[in-house]
């Protein structure tokens, strides 16, 4: 997949990931259970967090306006600090987001490589 589409699966799936560790963290009192049952109905959470925030929430939303920004690598470091549901939710998406980070690494060196070789051998600057 692209990075275009990774970030459109990510963002379908944002809500999912907050509200799966919301659940896991709540308690059986009645107010939590409450809010919960409410949090299914009415969807909200950051869309911004400060980075010293660690809760699944941030954590996401830091991730989303990464991903937005185009940067992959970033958003996949932020990503790995998930644990427990969410990071088990989030686990395929994880998985094809990875082989395109290394994918496009790869690239990248390879064009790095082939463009010094052009340079060595030619002492001609290719136009890009």
């Amino acid at each position: 997949p692209s990075l275009s589409s990774l970030t459109h699966q990510f963002l379908e799936m944002a809500d999912t990931l907050v509200m799966v560790d919301r659940a896991a963290h709540a308690s059986n009192g009645w107010r939590d259970q409450f809010f919960l049952t409410l949090s299914h109905i009415i969807r909200v959470r950051k869309i911004a967090a400060a980075t010293n925030e660690t809760s699944a929430e941030a954590i996401v939303a830091r991730a989303e306006s990464l991903l937005k920004d185009g940067n992959l690598s970033a958003a996949l470091s932020e990503l790995k600090s998930l644990e427990g549901q969410a990071a088990t939710t989030l686990s395929p998406w994880m998985e094809d987001a990875e082989a395109v980070r290394v994918a496009d690494d790869t690239a990248e060196r390879l064009f790095a490589y082939v463009t010094h070789k052009m340079v060595q051998e030619s002492g001609v600057v290719p136009a890009l």
